[in-house]
């Protein structure tokens, strides 16, 4: 079994991550203007801040996050069997 993570490096991590985030979001939005682009960028750090909460919030190491993954392809697969 893995130690858990500590509060304070899970905490300085996240705030951390998000600084960058939100400094990367403030920077992209400065200098972009092609609205296409502008979506898929924010739509992405979206999701890279969902990822940060799973992380933060439910303390998932990156063990669990793999397993998680393992386990949806599982599933994916299974459901493609019993449809096909």
């Amino acid at each position: 079994m893995i130690k858990e993570v500590q509060w304070f490096w899970r905490r300085l991590f996240t705030f951390l991550f998000t600084g960058v985030n939100s400094l990367a979001v403030a920077t992209i939005v400065w200098k972009i203007d092609d609205p296409g682009a502008l979506k898929w960028i924010g739509l992405g750090l979206i999701f890279a801040n969902i990822m940060l909460a799973f992380v933060y919030m439910a303390g998932a190491t990156l063990v669990d996050l793999t397993r998680l993954k393992s386990e949806a392809i599982k599933t994916a697969e299974e459901v493609k069997e019993i449809i096909t």
